[in-house]
C-alpha cells in the first residue's frame, strides 16, 4: 500500500519582473537618457539597437531631458526613437517650432546635514580630494600633529587626537566646546538646539570602537593662530580637520529644488535646479567631490520664478551623443573607500596596502 504524498509547490517557470529585467539588462546595453548637466539613469523601457555584447551602447539625446510619457491606459503616446544624428535633429527641429509652455512646477526643500568627524578612511579620502596628499603623505603628517608641535613658549603640543581609529564617537567635553565656540562666533542658526549625534553608517559593522574621532585636542586653538608653527602642508591638515569637527556640530544645509516640465504633446521636457535657502555648516566647511560620484544640489543652476502658464525663450537644443563608459579608474581617495566597503585591512594598514600598490605596479 502506498503512502499519501505529501503535495510538493510547484514552481513557476517565467521568473519574476525585476528578474527577467535584470537578465534583459545584461544580455543588452541600456541607454542612459538625461537633462545635460545631471547625472543620466537608466531608462527602463528603451533599448539602443547599436548596444550588442561586445560593443558599447550609444544613443543621440537633446539637452534637456526629455521623455514621452503615456498618461493614462486611454491615451497612449510612443517614445521617440533616436537612433543616430538625423534623428535627433529631425526631434530639435521639431520641437523648436512649439512654444515651450510650463505645465507643471514642482519645488521641495532638502536638507544636508552636517558630516561626521574624521575617522582615518575618510579623513585620507578627503585630505586626497581636497589637498591632493596620498594616504601615506595624509599619516605621516597627521602622525606629526598628533606626537606635537613646538607651539612657542607651551614645548610641544599635541594638536590632533589619534589618527588610526575607525570611530566617529566624540567626547561630551569636546562636543560641549566646539557648541560654545559656535554660539560665540556664529549667528545663532547655526547651532542646533541639541548636540548632533552622527551614527555609524551601513556596512560598518567591524568598527572597533578603540578611539574617539580624529579632532583636534583644543577647539580654541585655531588654525590661523598656529599658522607660524606650522610648516604648509602640516597647517593645510591642521584645518582640514578642525572645520569638519566644527561643522559636524553645526545645522544642516538647507536648498530648495525647482522642477519644471514643458509639455509639448508628442515630447516632455524638463529643467531642474536648486538654490541655497541656508548655508548651515557650509559656512565652515565643504565637502569635495570626484567627477565619477555625480552632481549635487549645489552643482545645479537656480531656475528663474517661474508659475504654470509661463511661456519661455528656448535659446538653444542641442542633441548629444553619449556613451555607455566603463567604471573609471580607482583615484587614492575611491581606493580607500573600497578597502574600507570591503572589509580589506584596516585605518591603520590602508596607507602601506596603496604604498605597495604603487611600488609593484
Amino acid at each position: 500500500m502506498r503512502s499519501p504524498r505529501t503535495p510538493s509547490r510547484r514552481r513557476s517557470p517565467i521568473p519574476s519582473t525585476s528578474t527577467r529585467r535584470k537578465s534583459t539588462r545584461s544580455r543588452r546595453g541600456a541607454c542612459s537618457t538625461g537633462w545635460s548637466g545631471t547625472r543620466s539613469r537608466p531608462s527602463s523601457g528603451r533599448r539602443c539597437g547599436a548596444g550588442s555584447r561586445q560593443g558599447g551602447c550609444s544613443r543621440w539625446r537633446c539637452g534637456w531631458w526629455w521623455s514621452a510619457r503615456r498618461r493614462s491606459p486611454s491615451s497612449f503616446r510612443s517614445k521617440p526613437e533616436i537612433k543616430n544624428e538625423a534623428s535627433a535633429q529631425a526631434i530639435v527641429a521639431d520641437a523648436l517650432k512649439l512654444p515651450f509652455k510650463v505645465t507643471t512646477v514642482e519645488k521641495g526643500e532638502r536638507r544636508r546635514p552636517a558630516p561626521p568627524p574624521f575617522r582615518t578612511s575618510t579623513l585620507q579620502q578627503e585630505a586626497a580630494k581636497q589637498l591632493g596628499y596620498s594616504a601615506a603623505v595624509t599619516m605621516r603628517l597627521a602622525q606629526q600633529l598628533y606626537e606635537g608641535i613646538e607651539i612657542g613658549a607651551e614645548g610641544p603640543v599635541g594638536l590632533i587626537t589619534y589618527m588610526r581609529t575607525d570611530s566617529i564617537r566624540v567626547a561630551d567635553s569636546a562636543v560641549a566646546q566646539a557648541r560654545d565656540f559656535i554660539a560665540r562666533e556664529f549667528d545663532k542658526r547655526y547651532l542646533p538646539a541639541t548636540p548632533n549625534v552622527h551614527k555609524t553608517g551601513k556596512g560598518q559593522s567591524r568598527v572597533q570602537d578603540a578611539h574617539e574621532a580624529i579632532r583636534p585636542t583644543d577647539v580654541l586653538r585655531r588654525p590661523d593662530d598656529l599658522k607660524q608653527h606650522l610648516d604648509a602642508k602640516q597647517f593645510k591638515l591642521y584645518q582640514l580637520i578642525w572645520r569638519r569637527f566644527v561643522a559636524s556640530q553645526m545645522n544642516p544645509a538647507v536648498f530648495e529644488t525647482t522642477k519644471v516640465d514643458f509639455d509639448l504633446g508628442r515630447y516632455v521636457f524638463r529643467a531642474t535646479g536648486s538654490r541655497v535657502l541656508f548655508d548651515g555648516y557650509h559656512k565652515l566647511y565643504h565637502e569635495a567631490h570626484e567627477p565619477e560620484e555625480g552632481k549635487t544640489l549645489e552643482d545645479l543652476p537656480p531656475i528663474p520664478p517661474l508659475v504654470e502658464g509661463d511661456v519661455v525663450t528656448v535659446k538653444q537644443i542641442t542633441p548629444n551623443q553619449h556613451f555607455t563608459e566603463p567604471p573609471p579608474r580607482f583615484s587614492e581617495a575611491s581606493l580607500v573607500k573600497e578597502l574600507e566597503r570591503l572589509g580589506i585591512g584596516r585605518p591603520s594598514t590602508y596607507a602601506a596596502i596603496i604604498s605597495t600598490l604603487k611600488n609593484r605596479w
